[in-house]
């Protein structure tokens, strides 16, 4: 039996890709500017919401 076909539409996937944009702005802005973290933890940060966020989209888009 053939399986479905569980592609993202270019409207999901233009959201989503709004949606990690977004965080990404907000992450960056939020730990320099707000709350003047040094660069040696940012980048960590960075790194573990960048990962967060890849994992969420792909699990979301259903790539395997």
């Amino acid at each position: 039996m053939p399986s479905a076909d569980v592609a993202l539409t270019w409207q999901e996937a233009l959201g989503a890709f709004a949606i990690i944009t977004l965080a990404a702005f907000l992450v960056t802005w939020v730990l320099t500017d707000l709350l003047r973290i040094p660069r040696e933890p940012y980048i960590p940060m960075l790194l573990a919401v960048s990962l967060g966020l890849g994992v969420w989209y792909l699990a979301w888009s259903g790539t395997s």
